[in-house]
Parts: structure tokens; C-alpha cells; sequence
């Protein structure tokens, strides 16, 4: 079983009113007229698998927008152990869904378990690539170079071990700056000393004020306490049926059989022990309510204690052990400031080495790696229509970061004899469409997703460059399930599976279908791609000319 979307159900989401899709494994393409919300499903997809929304997505005169997605899913895929971390079963499907409201609130779905946006996001993270013409021009920024190469390269945990290093790194640069920074005055340090004197003369018990108030809950019922033991005192002791003497007696009873047999003197054992565990259980009443005989004394005293406690916890918090370990680690610091600032400059020093190693590491295996990832990409080009393509990944310093010390930017020449320049210098929008799609094939072998959207991303191409990206796409078909928005005629032909979007007119409102076309009708939706509304039998021929070419 492939991990895969198998069924998409939209409602009122911008012009669709209610639509339902069915995919399936391999290749799928959208066509369709302008406008008729082909690039909208898409869209729906995005904000099912996490992307950010708004109200303004849902459908004019309704309340609210839903999506709703099913996948199959692997056992071993990220996916289910993502669900698995989050108490949900899967059963091999996933259930996403997604109601967004007239507030701009979302309510998401696993399975029929509420989950939080950002957990949407992480599924959609390994479950769906989409690629649109933003991601296309997200390659012009050198800043995400660095995101695109990490994706190929296998830091084999390097990487994390690095960022926890750069964080405690970052930690000890920010401790060691605010020390600097910091002014203590004499007044500050007297009154430091002053704090803590009066908390260590107070003595207070980090559990004292707990046991104070179950102290104080006892002592303020202490009348009906005190009654209850003294009558069960006497209940055991005094009155005509008290149960220590006639327990006595009975001890007393049993033990005078022994002068005919033994076989009673374990009983008589038992009511010995009984006996006296009884006795001291007496004696134990007693002293237990003795001790309220001052009880008016006592109350004053626990009250006094208690309102101390409170005063200060008003004036330093509610855990004065804490203030206190405060106080006196300020004061060693400001008495000894020199020998404190030597210790953090020493920590920096140690936390900056280690990361430093650490992105030392990760710089070698990025240089060894880029040039694998420039090859790959280069032989992708050449592949797809630019021979004469020369790639290369430039690696800069720039100190220690969040991601190492490199800075990364991709180079570019498409023509014999030019130099390597910047992408954002020189590549074209179908220069980048096609470096963005080998990138997708590379990258594709080291990522557990296995559904890719291509929105619109051959814009710009035609003629051999887009057949060679039709077949590119086709070949990553044969292991992922591709959809693909399109109006390349050459793309849709190597489809498996054709869906041609609609709208419809209607008294009130504009309805969007989708339309799984049968084979007869693929030829006059690629005729149509090809020539226009006019259909001709010359257009008819090359559509199935195409259809021809892309069985074999």
C-alpha cells in the first residue's frame, strides 16, 4: 500500500459549492477554463495540510468552508507515527479534515480527533510537496539555499547535536552581554544582605506553611475534636459496657483454659495483643486531646507564624526558599564579580568551541555534498532541454547561526563560456521552473512523501522543453502520485488519469464540477489545448499523435 490522498471533498470553499474527487496512484492532471477554480482545489489542499487562511476563503452568503482529505497510509510512514504520538489510530487511513468559520477560527480533525493547526502542519509536512509558481521564485532568494541544499545532505544527527549546541552557546553569549550590562549599586547589595538576614532569622520551613495551615484547621475545631476523643475514651474505658475491661476479662477467660489443654492458646494470644494494642490506642487518645487544652494559646500562635509567612511571601514571593537561594547567589556574585565574569567568559568560550566543531562538520559535509547535489542538478538540466547548463553551489562563512556558519547560494550559466552568476541574475521563469523540478526529482529519493503537486509550474516552456518536463514528471509518476494543473497538452497526455474542471452558471451562483474524462474525450480536451475552442481535424490528429507517444 502506497501513502497516498484517495479522496478530496470541498465545501463552500471561494466559488465551490460542494465537490467531491476521487484519485488515484500514478499521474493526474486538471485542465480546464480559466478560471473554473482548478488552481482553488489546490489551494484547498494547501490549507488541509496546514497553510495559514483566513475567512475571506469561504463561499459569499455561507457561514462556514470545509475540506476534508483521505489518505492511505503505510504502517512505517511518518505520518502514522506522528498519529501515534498524538494518541490517534489510523488503521492504515487518514481522515484530515478542516471547518473554517465566519471568525477566522479553524476547527482540524485526525481521524475525528481534534488537533491543533500545528499538528496539521506537521502531517501536511510529510504527506504532501506542493509546488506552485511561488516556489518557483522562492529559488531567487540566496536565504533559502542553504533550507534547498540541507534537504540532500545527510548530517546523520550532526546537525540537531549541532543546535543544541548553538543554543547553549547562544544562552551563555546572552548571560555573559546582560552581566556586563548589569549596574549594582552599593544601596543594592546592603539591601540584598538586609533580605536575606530577615528571611534566614525568620527560619521558615520550605513545608511550614502547609503544615501551619492543617495545624490551624485543626486547632479552629478543636472543641468538637477534643468531645469526639473524650467520649471515645470513655466509650472504651468507663461507661457500663466499655470495651476495654470486658475485653480483659474475656483475655483473662481464655487463658484459664490452659490449665486444661493447650489447644486455645493462640486465641488467647490474639486477645493478649489485641488487649494491649487497644490500651495504648486508649492512651494515644488521651495525650491526643490533651493537646488542646491550650487551645485559645496555640491558635494565637499558629495564626502569628502564618500571617509572618504571608508578609513576606507579599513582599518576595510565594516560594521564599527560592528568594533566598536568590539572594544568596546575587551577593556571591556581586562580591566576587570578577571571579562570576571570568566563569561566564570561560562558559562562552566552551559552549563557542563546541558548537564550532560542530559547524565545522557540518560545513564538510555540505561541501562534499553540494558538489553531488550540482552534478545531480546539472544532469537533470541537460535533461531537460539545457545542455549547456553549468550548476554550482557557492559556500561562504558568515559566523556561527541557527542552521551552522554557511552561507549558500546557487550559481548559475546556461550558455558555453559565460560565467557562473547568481540564479537571481540570470535564470528565466522557465530556467527556474526546470532547476525547481530537478530539484523535486533529487530531492524525492530522501523524502518520506510520496503525493507531489505541481501547480502550474510549467509555465513559460513549450515546444521540446515541455515534453522533456512532461516525461520528467511521468518518470516521477512510476514512484509517487503526481497531480499536476496544466496547459501544456504535452503534460497532459502523459497523464494516467485526466480530471477537466468546469463551472457552470447558474440563477444565484457559479458551480465548478470536475469531470474524469474517458479516452474519446481526453483527445478533444488535448485538441482543444492545442488549437483553441475551434476544434480541427489537424488538432484531433496530433492529440492522439501525443496520447500515441506517451503509451509506449
Amino acid at each position: 500500500m502506497k501513502t497516498m490522498l484517495t479522496q478530496l471533498r470541498i465545501e463552500n470553499f471561494a466559488i465551490i459549492e460542494s465537490l467531491q474527487i476521487d484519485f488515484q496512484d500514478q499521474m493526474s492532471v486538471l485542465t480546464g477554463e480559466t478560471g473554473a477554480g482548478k488552481s482553488i482545489i489546490i489551494d484547498a489542499i494547501s490549507i488541509l495540510t496546514g497553510q495559514r487562511t483566513s475567512n475571506e476563503i469561504i463561499r459569499y452568503g455561507t457561514d462556514f468552508a470545509y475540506i476534508e482529505g483521505v489518505f492511505s497510509l503505510e504502517a512505517q510512514h511518518p505520518a502514522t507515527q506522528l498519529l501515534t504520538e498524538n494518541g490517534i489510530e489510523s488503521d492504515e487511513m487518514l481522515i484530515l479534515s478542516r471547518r473554517i468559520g465566519q471568525n477566522g477560527k479553524s476547527i482540524c480533525r485526525a481521524n475525528g480527533k481534534a488537533i491543533t493547526v500545528n499538528i496539521l502542519r506537521e502531517l501536511g509536512n510529510v504527506l504532501i510537496d506542493i509546488h506552485s509558481q511561488h516556489e518557483t521564485q522562492y529559488l531567487l532568494q540566496a536565504k533559502n539555499h542553504l533550507r534547498l541544499l540541507d534537504q540532500f545532505v545527510d548530517f546523520s544527527g550532526i546537525d540537531q547535536s549541532y543546535r543544541q549546541a548553538y543554543r547553549a552557546y547562544s544562552a551563555a553569549k546572552q548571560a555573559l552581554e546582560q552581566e556586563k550590562q548589569r549596574v549594582v549599586t552599593s544601596e543594592q547589595l546592603d539591601l540584598y544582605h538586609y533580605q536575606l538576614e530577615e528571611l534566614q532569622q525568620a527560619q521558615i520551613a520550605p513545608d511550614e506553611l502547609e503544615r501551619l495551615e492543617q495545624q490551624h484547621r485543626e486547632y479552629a475545631h478543636a472543641d468538637q475534636i477534643r468531645t469526639t476523643l473524650t467520649q471515645s475514651v470513655e466509650q472504651l474505658t468507663t461507661t457500663e459496657h466499655a470495651i476495654l475491661p470486658a475485653l480483659y476479662q474475656i483475655k483473662k477467660q481464655v487463658e484459664g483454659l490452659q490449665r486444661y489443654t493447650s489447644q486455645y492458646d493462640g486465641y488467647s494470644e490474639q486477645l493478649t495483643n489485641l488487649y494491649y494494642e487497644l490500651d495504648e490506642c486508649v492512651s494515644g487518645l488521651v495525650q491526643e486531646s490533651q493537646q488542646f487544652d491550650n487551645q485559645a494559646q496555640t491558635l494565637q500562635e499558629i495564626e502569628q507564624r502564618m500571617s509572618l509567612i504571608y508578609q513576606f511571601q507579599r513582599k518576595y514571593g510565594q516560594d521564599l526558599s527560592a528568594y533566598e537561594q536568590f539572594l544568596l547567589q546575587e551577593i556571591e556574585r556581586i562580591e566576587n564579580y570578577d571571579v562570576y565574569l571570568q566563569k561566564l567568559i570561560h562558559q562562552l568560550e566552551q559552549t563557542e568551541q563546541q558548537a564550532q566543531q560542530l559547524a565545522n562538520q557540518m560545513t564538510q559535509l555540505r561541501e562534499e555534498q553540494a558538489v553531488q547535489l550540482a552534478q545531480a542538478i546539472e544532469l537533470q538540466l541537460q535533461e531537460l532541454q539545457m545542455p549547456h547548463a553549468h550548476f554550482a553551489i557557492q559556500i561562504g562563512a558568515q559566523g556561527l547561526q541557527q542552521n551552522g556558519q554557511d552561507q549558500i547560494e546557487f550559481l548559475l550559466t546556461t550558455n558555453q563560456g559565460e560565467p557562473l552568476r547568481p540564479l537571481a541574475k540570470i535564470a528565466s521563469g522557465g530556467e527556474l521552473s526546470r532547476i525547481m523540478l530537478g530539484m523535486k526529482v533529487i530531492f524525492a529519493k530522501k523524502q518520506p512523501i510520496q503525493t507531489m503537486i505541481f501547480d502550474e509550474a510549467d509555465t513559460g516552456v513549450s515546444g521540446a522543453v515541455a515534453q522533456a518536463i512532461a516525461q520528467k514528471m511521468a518518470m516521477l509518476a512510476q514512484e509517487l502520485q503526481v497531480f499536476c494543473i496544466t496547459h501544456l497538452p504535452q503534460v497532459a497526455a502523459m497523464s494516467q488519469h485526466h480530471l477537466y474542471v468546469s463551472k457552470t452558471p447558474t440563477q444565484t451562483h457559479v458551480r465548478t464540477d470536475v469531470k474524469r474524462l474517458a479516452p474519446e474525450q481526453r483527445i478533444e480536451a488535448l485538441a482543444q489545448m492545442l488549437a483553441g475552442e475551434h476544434l480541427t481535424e489537424t488538432a484531433l490528429q496530433h492529440a492522439r499523435q501525443l496520447l500515441d507517444a506517451a503509451s509506449e
